[in-house]
C-alpha cells in the first residue's frame, strides 16, 4: 500500500488510520519538502499533487479521507475498527464519519482560512460556526468515543479535524471536546503519524 501525503488536515486521518492497524504501507510525500518524484509519477495514475491522501492498494486508487479510513477498516477487520454491518453501531459509525468529514472538517478549514487570511470578521463567524458543531459533538462525548466505549475509524477522521481546530483554540472553550481531543492525541498510533 502506498498513501500519497502531506502534513494537512485531509491528509492527517488516513496516515494515523495506518498507524492504527499497524500495517506496512509506503509513505510518499508531496509537496515543496518532498523528494523528487519520477516524471510522469506512476503509470495510469493521476498526478498525485491534485488528490491528497490518494490511497492506492494494488490496482485501486482511492481518495478522500473517510472513504480511504472506512475502506481500512472494512479491510482489516479484524482489527474492530468498525462497528459490524447492520448494527446500530455501524449506522452511528457511518452518521460520524460523515460528520467529520463533511461538517466538522469543514467548519475547521473554513477558520484556518480565514486565520491565514487576518481577516478577524470571518474568523469570528467561522468561531461561531465551530461552536455550533462543537455543542452537537460534545453532546455525544458523554460517552468515551463517538461511537460509545470503543475506538473506531470514525474517531480517527473526528479526532485529526479536532487536532487542527485545537491548533487553532476552536476546541478548548468547550470542555467534552477539548478532552475527548486529547485522549485521542495520546494514542501512540497519532504520536506516530503526526511525528514529523
Amino acid at each position: 500500500m502506498r498513501l500519497y501525503y502531506a502534513p494537512h488536515p485531509s491528509a492527517t486521518p488516513p496516515r494515523w488510520m495506518l498507524e492504527e492497524l499497524r500495517v506496512t504501507y509506503e509513505l510518499a510525500r508531496v509537496g515543496a519538502d518532498a523528494p523528487p518524484r519520477p516524471a510522469g509519477g506512476e503509470p495510469g495514475r493521476p498526478a498525485p499533487a491534485t488528490r491528497v491522501p490518494e490511497l492506492i492498494d494494488g490496482a485501486l486508487s482511492l481518495s478522500h479521507a473517510a472513504a480511504i479510513c472506512a475502506y481500512l477498516a472494512d479491510k482489516h477487520a479484524d482489527r474492530d475498527l468498525a462497528p459490524r454491518a447492520g448494527t446500530r453501531d455501524r449506522a452511528a459509525y457511518r452518521q460520524w464519519l460523515a460528520f467529520g468529514a463533511a461538517t466538522l472538517d469543514v467548519a475547521v478549514k473554513l477558520a484556518r482560512f480565514a486565520k491565514s487570511s487576518g481577516d478577524a470578521d470571518a474568523f469570528a463567524a467561522a468561531e461561531a460556526r465551530f461552536a455550533e458543531v462543537a455543542r452537537v459533538l460534545s453532546a455525544a462525548l458523554r460517552q468515551p468515543y463517538v461511537v460509545g466505549d470503543r475506538f473506531t475509524a470514525a474517531d480517527v477522521v473526528v479526532g485529526s479535524a479536532l487536532h487542527w481546530a485545537d491548533a487553532l483554540g476552536l476546541a478548548a472553550p468547550h470542555a467534552n471536546v477539548a478532552r475527548y481531543t486529547e485522549r485521542l492525541r495520546g494514542r501512540e498510533a497519532f504520536r506516530r503519524a503526526c511525528a514529523d
